[in-house]
């Protein structure tokens, strides 16, 4: 980002659960593109494989009190990483039902509010009209399905 010709640094945010990890947490080092586009230092940090990732993801859309806006779209984008194989959410067969209908209960405008308004300007883009919201929660939501 430049500042009258001198470039600014790129402030961000890094989230850290303090929740307790599972055993399949994993620690690993930050890809090195990321490093290098937030201007951050090398760092660990522990993270879930994919497929730990997709039952977190699903347990924690279950289990909260409120549904939130952020897990569909952490969903979508988990499920578009996993190719279409969600064979890893058979062990939390009994969390879907629920997650499937809190998916279904996030309104376009907390999409817009808690989603959309923290990705980068040319990602809001693609996320700015009603219907990418349907088309990507309907997605959420007929592949949880699939498996309830």
């Amino acid at each position: 980002m430049s500042l009258q010709g001198r470039e600014a640094p790129l402030h961000t945010k890094i989230e850290v659960s303090r929740r307790p990890r599972t055993q399949e947490a994993v620690t690993e080092p930050v890809d090195g593109e990321i490093l290098a586009e937030f201007q951050l230092l090398p760092l660990l940090v522990p993270h879930y494989p994919l497929d730990a990732a997709l039952r977190q993801k699903v347990g924690a859309m279950a289990n909260r009190r409120v549904a939130q806006a952020r897990d569909v779209f952490d969903l979508a984008l988990l499920f578009a990483r996993a190719g279409g194989s969600v064979d890893a959410l058979l062990a939390v067969r009994e969390n879907l039902p629920r997650a499937l209908d809190r998916a279904m209960g996030v309104s376009w405008d907390e999409f817009q509010a808690h989603v959309v308004s923290y990705l980068r300007p040319e990602q809001q883009a693609a996320y700015a009209s009603r219907n990418a919201w349907d088309a990507l929660q309907l997605a959420v939501v007929e592949r949880l399905g699939s498996l309830s």
